[in-house]
Protein backbone atom coordinates (compact mmCIF):
# COMPACT_ATOMS: atom_id res chain seq x y z
CA UNK A 1 0.00 0.00 0.00
CA UNK A 2 1.85 3.13 -1.04
CA UNK A 3 0.58 6.85 -1.26
CA UNK A 4 2.85 10.28 -3.28
CA UNK A 5 3.29 12.24 -0.32
CA UNK A 6 4.71 16.27 -1.26
CA UNK A 7 7.28 16.53 1.77
CA UNK A 8 9.93 18.94 2.82
CA UNK A 9 13.17 17.75 4.08
CA UNK A 10 15.47 20.61 5.49
CA UNK A 11 13.62 23.02 3.76
CA UNK A 12 13.53 21.52 0.51
CA UNK A 13 10.26 20.07 -1.22
CA UNK A 14 10.52 16.66 -2.52
CA UNK A 15 7.69 14.12 -4.49
CA UNK A 16 7.68 10.75 -2.88
CA UNK A 17 6.44 7.45 -3.36
CA UNK A 18 6.55 5.92 0.19
CA UNK A 19 4.71 2.87 2.14
CA UNK A 20 2.15 3.76 4.32
CA UNK A 21 4.17 3.42 7.95
CA UNK A 22 7.35 4.28 6.02
CA UNK A 23 10.66 4.51 8.32
CA UNK A 24 11.22 7.82 5.54
CA UNK A 25 10.66 10.26 7.83
CA UNK A 26 12.09 13.96 8.29
CA UNK A 27 13.95 12.73 11.84
CA UNK A 28 15.14 9.25 10.24
CA UNK A 29 16.72 11.09 7.30
CA UNK A 30 18.66 13.78 9.17
CA UNK A 31 19.75 10.68 11.42
CA UNK A 32 20.98 9.30 8.07
CA UNK A 33 22.91 12.28 7.39
CA UNK A 34 24.62 12.25 10.36
CA UNK A 35 25.69 8.87 10.08
CA UNK A 36 26.72 9.15 6.16
CA UNK A 37 28.54 12.29 7.58
CA UNK A 38 30.61 10.14 10.24
CA UNK A 39 31.48 7.14 8.71
CA UNK A 40 32.86 8.82 5.77
CA UNK A 41 36.12 8.75 7.07
CA UNK A 42 35.88 5.15 8.02
CA UNK A 43 34.76 4.17 4.27
CA UNK A 44 38.04 6.54 3.17
CA UNK A 45 40.08 4.56 5.41
CA UNK A 46 38.54 1.17 4.14
CA UNK A 47 38.86 1.61 0.22
CA UNK A 48 42.42 2.86 0.73
CA UNK A 49 43.37 -0.52 2.21
CA UNK A 50 41.17 -2.32 -0.41
CA UNK A 51 42.95 0.15 -3.23
CA UNK A 52 46.06 -1.33 -2.64
CA UNK A 53 44.85 -5.14 -2.68
CA UNK A 54 43.69 -4.64 -5.93
CA UNK A 55 45.07 -6.17 -8.94
CA UNK A 56 44.82 -6.24 -12.56
CA UNK A 57 45.33 -9.83 -13.61
CA UNK A 58 44.93 -10.39 -18.09
CA UNK A 59 42.40 -12.63 -19.54
CA UNK A 60 42.56 -13.28 -23.27
CA UNK A 61 39.41 -13.31 -24.65
CA UNK A 62 39.18 -13.84 -28.88
CA UNK A 63 42.35 -12.51 -29.22
CA UNK A 64 42.28 -9.18 -26.85
CA UNK A 65 43.69 -8.62 -23.52
CA UNK A 66 41.34 -7.34 -21.18
CA UNK A 67 42.73 -6.27 -17.71
CA UNK A 68 40.01 -7.15 -14.87
CA UNK A 69 40.13 -5.73 -11.95
CA UNK A 70 40.53 -8.22 -8.67
CA UNK A 71 40.37 -8.00 -4.89
CA UNK A 72 42.13 -10.87 -2.67
CA UNK A 73 39.80 -11.64 -0.18
CA UNK A 74 41.84 -13.55 1.34
CA UNK A 75 44.44 -10.98 2.24
CA UNK A 76 44.55 -10.74 5.66
CA UNK A 77 44.53 -6.89 6.02
CA UNK A 78 41.76 -6.65 3.54
CA UNK A 79 39.36 -8.89 6.17
CA UNK A 80 40.52 -6.97 8.65
CA UNK A 81 39.89 -3.75 6.94
CA UNK A 82 36.54 -4.99 6.35
CA UNK A 83 35.50 -6.16 9.53
CA UNK A 84 36.75 -3.01 11.02
CA UNK A 85 34.59 -0.97 8.95
CA UNK A 86 31.33 -2.86 9.52
CA UNK A 87 31.81 -2.90 13.29
CA UNK A 88 32.94 0.63 13.75
CA UNK A 89 29.56 1.67 11.04
CA UNK A 90 26.97 -0.30 12.78
CA UNK A 91 28.27 1.35 16.11
CA UNK A 92 27.83 5.26 14.32
CA UNK A 93 24.34 4.13 12.68
CA UNK A 94 23.19 3.03 16.27
CA UNK A 95 24.54 5.95 18.02
CA UNK A 96 22.91 7.95 15.73
CA UNK A 97 19.32 6.34 16.71
CA UNK A 98 18.77 4.23 13.32
CA UNK A 99 19.21 0.40 13.41
CA UNK A 100 20.95 -1.08 10.50
CA UNK A 101 17.94 -2.41 8.92
CA UNK A 102 16.48 0.80 8.61
CA UNK A 103 19.79 2.84 7.90
CA UNK A 104 19.82 -0.22 4.57
CA UNK A 105 15.97 0.35 3.83
CA UNK A 106 16.73 4.31 3.60
CA UNK A 107 19.79 3.70 1.38
CA UNK A 108 17.61 1.44 -0.73
CA UNK A 109 14.93 4.25 -0.97
CA UNK A 110 17.86 6.66 -1.92
CA UNK A 111 19.00 4.72 -4.71
CA UNK A 112 15.48 5.37 -6.40
CA UNK A 113 14.70 8.69 -5.31
CA UNK A 114 17.59 11.25 -6.51
CA UNK A 115 15.83 14.26 -5.57
CA UNK A 116 15.81 12.61 -2.28
CA UNK A 117 18.93 11.33 -2.37
CA UNK A 118 20.38 15.01 -3.44
CA UNK A 119 19.18 16.26 -0.20
CA UNK A 120 20.17 14.56 1.88
CA UNK A 121 23.46 13.88 0.86
CA UNK A 122 24.16 17.71 0.60
CA UNK A 123 23.12 17.96 4.54
CA UNK A 124 25.53 15.00 5.26
CA UNK A 125 28.15 17.55 3.50
CA UNK A 126 27.51 20.14 5.30
CA UNK A 127 27.27 18.02 8.82
CA UNK A 128 30.79 16.67 7.45
CA UNK A 129 31.94 20.47 6.74
CA UNK A 130 30.66 21.30 10.27
CA UNK A 131 32.35 18.80 11.47
CA UNK A 132 35.91 19.62 10.31
CA UNK A 133 35.50 23.25 11.45
CA UNK A 134 34.68 22.33 14.66
CA UNK A 135 38.08 19.98 14.76
CA UNK A 136 40.27 23.00 13.81
CA UNK A 137 38.88 25.03 16.00
CA UNK A 138 39.21 22.71 18.92
CA UNK A 139 42.58 22.10 17.35
CA UNK A 140 43.44 25.72 17.43
CA UNK A 141 41.97 26.63 21.20
CA UNK A 142 44.71 24.05 22.91
CA UNK A 143 47.87 25.55 20.31
CA UNK A 144 50.37 27.43 22.19
CA UNK A 145 50.13 30.69 21.46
Amino acid sequence: NTTLKNSVYNGKSYNENVKIGSIITDSNLNKYAIAIAATEPLREDRDKVLKSSITFPQKLISKITFRSPRLDTNNPAVKDALKRHIKQSTKIIENVGLSVKEFNTISRQLKVDFDLRNIVMQQAYLYRLESNINKNHAFELVQPI
